[in-house]
């Protein structure tokens, strides 16, 4: 069984911020550090838990890829 800590650690070092100071991720990045900690994921996966997992960020995707650009639900802005 997968440590639900390892995975949310992996998606915390996915999130990066914009020069504007926006919170953002891909699902792609997030996979990348899901694999440097040895789970895999597919990106249908990866996408479902975020969604189910972190309800603060959105998907903010305008094309229908499958590496969704998620981004912080109040937009993320770091003050």
């Amino acid at each position: 069984m997968i440590r639900r800590n390892i995975i949310a650690e992996a998606f915390r070092a996915s999130i990066s911020i914009n020069p504007k100071g926006y919170q953002y991720l891909y699902t792609d990045s997030f996979i990348s550090e899901l694999q440097r900690r040895g789970i895999h994921f597919s990106e249908k996966e990866a996408n479902n838990w975020i969604s189910r997992e972190q309800t603060y960020f959105v998907d903010k995707t305008i094309d229908h890829s499958e590496n969704r650009l998620w981004m912080l639900a109040n937009m993320g802005r770091v003050l």
